[in-house]
């Protein structure tokens, strides 16, 4: 008897940590609705937030906020969260469901409308976060926001072929929290929206199926490969893709940025940026047995001796127009190939183009524009075929108006360059002229002194003329083109300043105790000496002594110039004119200039030079 009481308590204990399922009845219908059937039995109410929910046909609507322990919607159930409506499913303990949601079936599907958030978590394991399979299909115009951090599986995983997730213009995929691979899809994957991915303890994104991606993709964290596509891939001119960022804030990539492998064709239109990747095995962008074609940007902005682009087994082409720009090295190696016909920009302080040394080598083919901005990359290289341009920067200097030769490298048979020289990256504002035929570049404009990077239009004949930066290092020394600077300074001393008038007593004038040579270094003398007669407010006050330093040390004084003061303190020479001062041959934006007095605390003010 003992024991058979034992056994009864244990039951209900089990029962009680068992959901319950409530089950649709079938028909459209909103989810309050009393159209629930409970554990299979009586028809009842809505669920509660404890129950797992079941629809197995027709659409249930909800407009309310809501929560439950799990979904499964199968055979051609379909549940819709309307405008305003915010419902929460989390597996909890005892769920009879492995998964948070699951969309079984080619009719089974989830819609959230624009104004509606789904949110999924999971606080024990589940085994997915999303799982899609047999030709399911999940549509999001609003937010749908995934946590799942203690899965045995993907975050978000669609198993078949059949299986459709559709982002929409006005939705947001937010992926918080992934233990596993965050987005998974043998499917079909449509981003016309916003999907932002936070952190993943594995790959961030693996499109095993064709994906497009019209919208924006901000990847944070992960700890494997930021994006990987294994199969057709297409980022179109209004998608973009941000590796290693989120909203601003730089993340970390423990793999590769964006990989294209194992098949498929790869097409990007519009923006591929990878931020941060692994300085010891990662890479910006991976081509490996892949036809990777880039029509817009491909922008490598980590610095890294490890690689921008790596090319293993690959082919990629930079078609007309397009452009890539990495701040780490290219790779090429067995039988990877890169094919330029457009723009590639290279601003790397280690080998711009590494090709490997072992078995088959890659193989770089130059049609378009290559610009080395820091000058390492080897035009000997065996592999490299250069039927295009390529731009080094200068390593000498040169005085104001003398020709700069050979910074263009190259044959540059079939393209033409438009002679003008730019300060500015939009083609403003000519500093000089280049000239193609003796490969030199003279300037006509002071606005090139102290710059040391310029901009050059170049025309291969397409519709996508390309100015280019070129980089000097101090092209042009300044001269004397700033020796006299006109300089109206005006100061005052506490002592005999009164400050109604604004005026300063002239009293050691009166007395005749002004020196006739000044008293700090003895180099000015007042020869005229009508300078000291009474001149009203510009009677002589006393010397004060003018320096001139650098912003950058100000303990480098380069001049001083004893002058003197007149009652309204204005500042003169001791011929009594305006001083003109010659300032220090450099490029220097900025000055220190300071007015000093044997008996007063000296003051300092800021002067810009715009030569």
């Amino acid at each position: 008897m003992k024991k058979l009481i034992l056994l009864s308590i244990f039951s209900i204990l089990t029962l009680v940590a068992q959901a319950v399922i409530y089950t649709w009845n079938g028909g459209n219908g909103d989810y309050n609705d009393p159209n629930w059937s409970v554990g299979g039995g009586a028809v009842c109410c809505a669920p509660p937030s404890s129950a797992e929910i079941d629809i197995s046909s027709g659409e249930v609507t909800l407009n309310v906020n809501r929560s439950s322990n799990a979904i499964k919607i199968s055979g051609i159930g379909s549940l819709r969260l309307l405008s305003g409506a915010d419902l929460i499913t989390t597996r909890g303990t005892g769920a009879t469901f492995a998964d948070v949601l699951e969309i079984d079936g080619a009719g089974a599907s989830v819609i959230v409308e624009d104004g509606a958030i789904f949110r999924l978590r999971n606080s024990n394991n589940a085994t997915r976060g999303v799982y899609m399979h047999s030709g399911a299909s999940f549509t999001n115009r609003g937010t749908t926001e995934v946590d799942i951090n203690d899965a045995n599986g993907s975050a978000i995983y669609l198993e078949d072929v059949g299986d459709t997730f559709t982002n929409n213009a006005t939705a947001l995929l937010e992926l918080i929290f992934s233990s596993e691979i965050g987005i998974l899809s043998f499917g079909t994957f449509l981003n016309a929206g916003e999907i932002e991915i936070e952190e993943t303890l594995d790959n961030a994104i693996e499109f095993r199926g064709s994906a497009t991606n019209n919208g924006t993709i901000e990847i944070e964290n992960a700890d494997g490969i930021g994006l990987a596509t294994l199969d057709d891939f297409t980022n179109n001119s209004n998608g973009k893709i941000y590796i290693g960022s989120r909203n601003g804030i730089i993340g970390t990539i423990a793999g590769a940025g964006f990989t294209s492998q194992a098949g498929g064709t790869v097409v990007n239109r519009g923006l591929i940026k990878v931020d941060n990747f692994d300085d010891s095995i990662g890479e910006g962008v991976l081509v490996k047995i892949t036809d990777f074609t880039n029509e817009g940007n491909i922008d490598i902005t980590h610095v890294s001796s490890r690689y921008g682009i790596s090319l293993v087994t690959g082919t990629l082409v930079n078609a007309d127009c397009a452009n890539i720009r990495s701040k780490s090295p290219f790779f090429a190696g067995n039988t990877g190939r890169l094919i330029n016909d457009g723009n590639i920009f290279l601003d790397t302080p280690e080998s711009s183009m590494i090709f490997a040394t072992a078995g088959i080598n890659g193989e770089i083919t130059n049609n378009g524009q290559i610009e080395d901005f820091q000058g390492s990359f080897d035009l000997s290289a065996a592999l490299f075929i250069n039927n295009g341009l390529v731009l080094q920067p200068i390593s000498d200097t040169y005085e104001y108006g003398e020709a700069v030769p050979n910074f263009l490298q190259g044959s540059g048979t079939e393209i033409t360059v438009n002679g003008n020289v730019y300060l500015n990256s939009d083609g403003t504002n000519v500093i000089g002229f280049y000239k193609q035929v003796g490969n030199e570049f003279i300037t006509n404009n002071t606005d090139a002194i102290c710059k040391d990077t310029f901009y050059l239009s170049l025309d291969d004949g397409k519709s996508c003329p390309v100015i280019m930066k070129i980089k000097f290092e101090n092209p042009i020394i300044p001269d004397l083109l700033n020796a006299n600077e006109a300089m109206n300074i005006k100061t005052f001393l506490q002592g005999p300043l009164d400050v109604g008038t604004m005026l300063m007593d002239d009293d050691l004038r009166l007395a005749g105790l002004i020196p006739l040579t000044d008293p700090y270094n003895g180099s000015q003398t007042i020869t005229d000496l009508t300078v000291l007669d009474d001149n009203g407010d510009d009677s002589i006050v006393d010397w004060v002594l003018l320096e001139i330093s650098t912003i950058s040390d100000p303990s480098n004084v380069f001049r001083q110039i004893p002058l003197l003061l007149q009652r309204d303190g204005d500042v003169v020479t001791a011929f009594g004119g305006i001083p003109n001062v010659a300032l220090q041959q450099s490029c220097e934006t900025e000055y220190y200039v300071r007015i000093r007095h044997r008996n007063h605390l000296g003051v300092a003010a800021v002067f810009e030079n715009t030569f």
